[in-house]
């Protein structure tokens, strides 16, 4: 099982980060999961 765990995704600028390039990474490492901690 892959894992990704992102911790501290700060404000809208992380948030537009992270949601631009997960479908990327999930598919480049083929990940089951994804956790995301924002604040």
């Amino acid at each position: 099982m892959r894992l990704l765990f992102l911790g501290d995704v700060m404000g809208r600028a992380g948030r537009k980060a992270v949601s631009e390039q997960l479908g990327r990474l999930r598919a480049a490492w083929r990940l089951d999961f994804v956790v995301v901690n924002g604040e």
